[in-house]
Formats: structure tokens, sequence, C-alpha cells
């Protein structure tokens, strides 16, 4: 049994918020505990009540974690909330189960932050299991950006690096999406929170995650709440880490669809004007009339009460009257 590691010398608290990933986290915690009190690492898990092999798995490794069981689903940002109270190094690390992150490179993060007092977060590049880059960061939804996304349109523009010089370069700002990777270190909106680690202080202060939203955009409006509190968030390309994409969010697609769209609803009654707020509904129930007029009609004739047609129709119709 290993000697808890006194409290003065917890570095960095590393945060994993788990989801019927009792594979991702048989992969994760043995590298991730090997030399975690060399780097003054306190390791919490916090499991939004799995039904898969999670607690035997997190059963083995009782001695060098803190684990919280939920008896249900929390939502993310709820989870890492419970996390973070129950925390004490001056630096949290939000890290997915399907993540791998080495210790040296959580340590050059936490450097970095200790370098840049105002800096609140720091993320690291992230890649693929197979090396190819992983879209990592983003601008602040706007209205123009978000009616983009909803009909597809963004998937159309070029990188920051083909338009900027260009005749199209009005339309880059508009759509601003950030080149595939940057030279050195670059200040960004926010990261994905797959991979971040975040200052105490900072999230004392904004006051943590906003638990009204379940799934998506938390980081997003964590991010927006850390900017104008006078903080940054810096996308560290000389760091990596491994992702496997949305390993658990798979595994409960409809629910992910819903609750995407819910939380970009929430998210611009409460960080743009009515006016912008009222367009961007009105054109997500467009899209989503079009989506769901286009699965009914797929489905007419094989439309039957199990069918998983059925059950997306469903989502669309909550969506509309939320």
């Amino acid at each position: 049994m290993r000697t808890p590691l006194p409290i003065m010398n917890r570095v960095v608290s590393v945060i994993i918020v788990s989801y019927e990933s009792s594979a991702e986290l048989e992969s994760l915690l043995p590298s991730l505990t090997s030399e975690a009190l060399s780097y003054g690492l306190e390791i919490i898990v916090v499991d939004n009540g799995s039904g898969d092999e999670t607690k035997a798995v997190l059963n083995r490794f009782t001695t060098d974690i803190t684990i919280i069981y939920n008896a249900e689903n929390v939502g993310f940002a709820t989870a890492v909330n419970q996390g973070i109270r129950i925390s004490s190094a001056p630096f949290i690390l939000l890290l997915n189960p399907d993540a791998d992150l080495s210790l040296e490179a959580i340590q050059e993060l936490k450097t970095y932050l200790d370098d840049k007092p105002a800096v609140a977060a720091v993320a690291p590049r992230i890649e693929f299991p197979d090396g190819r880059i992983q879209p990592s960061r983003g601008s602040f939804p706007s209205i123009l950006r978000t009616i983009a996304h909803l009909f597809q349109l963004k998937r159309l523009m070029p990188d920051d690096e083909t338009i900027i010089n260009s005749p199209l370069r009005c339309l880059g700002r508009l759509f601003k999406q950030y080149a595939p990777l940057p030279v050195l270190d670059q200040e960004v909106d926010y990261t994905t929170g797959a991979c971040v680690l975040l200052r105490r202080t900072a999230m004392d202060q904004v006051g943590g995650m906003d638990e009204q939203f379940f799934l998506y955009y938390e980081e997003i409006d964590l991010a927006k709440r850390l900017k104008n509190a006078g903080y940054s968030w810096v996308f560290l390309t000389s760091v990596v880490a491994r992702h496997q994409v949305a390993a658990s969010s798979r595994r409960i697609p409809l629910k992910q669809f819903y609750e995407r769209y819910r939380s970009m609803c929430y998210y611009f009654s409460k960080h743009h004007s009515y006016f912008a707020t009222i367009l961007m509904r009105q054109m997500l129930y467009l899209t989503i009339l079009i989506r769901w007029g286009l699965v009914s009609i797929s489905g007419k004739f094989r439309l039957d009460p199990r069918s998983p047609l059925r059950d997306e129709i469903n989502i669309y119709r909550l969506l509309l009257k939320s």
C-alpha cells in the first residue's frame, strides 16, 4: 500500500470523468499512477453511473486514486465540479478516460502555467492514435458561425492559412476556424475539455463549470467566463496528447445529439443578445424540421415502435418543444 501524498506536496489534481469507460480506464490508470507520487499527482475519478466493468477496474486502484461514484449520469460539468471540490492541488488537469498524456507532458503544462500567471488554461496538441492532428481549438460561437455550422457551411470553408491573403479573407473572419497547427504556443478562445490544465485560483474566481450544461459547450462557457475575468487560454504545440474521440459519448448517440443542441441554446441565452438567441433558435428549428422530414420520409414504410428512426424523430420533437 502506498503512502498518501501529503496535501502540501500535491501539485496537480487529475480529474477523470468516466461513463461506461472500463476499457479506457484499464489502459490509462496504470501509466498515470505508476509515478504519481514523484510528480505530485492527485488522481480523482468521478464515475457517472456506469453499468459496465468500471467499478471492478477502479477497485484495483483504490490505494492510488480517489473515487466518486454517482448513482446516475449527472453530466460532465457537474462531475468535474464534484472532483474539484475534493481536490487540493493548485492546478487541475481535466483528462478524458480515452486520452493519453505522459507524466512529462503534464509537468510541461504545469511549468507553462507557473511562468504565465495571466493564463488560466493550457492545452496540448491532440492527435488521433494514428498520429493525425485532431481538431481541438475553436472560436467562441457567433450567430454567423453557428448558422454556418447548423447548415454545414463551415465544412466548405478552407482554414485560416489558406484564405488569410485571398479575396475570401472577409469570410475567414466571419467563419473563423483555426489553422491545422500553429508554429508555437497560441492564445485561442477555447480548446476541447478532453485534456486541459487549469489554474485553480482562476477556476475559483469564476465559480467552476456551469452545471446547467450536461454535455457540450461547458468548456466554451468556462473559457468565455475566464476571458471576461481577464485570463487567457493557450494551445501549446510542443506538448502532445493522444485521444480516441468520444469513446463514451458514442454509446449514447441520440442523447448526445439532443444535449449538443440544448447546450447550444443555453450558451446563446447566456452570452448573446435576446435577438441573436431568437435568431439562432429559429435557424436551429428550421434545420431540425428539415432533418425530421428527411428521416420521416426515409422511414415511412419501415417504422415500427422499436426502430432507431422513431427514437430519432422523438428527439427532434423534444428539441422543438424545448
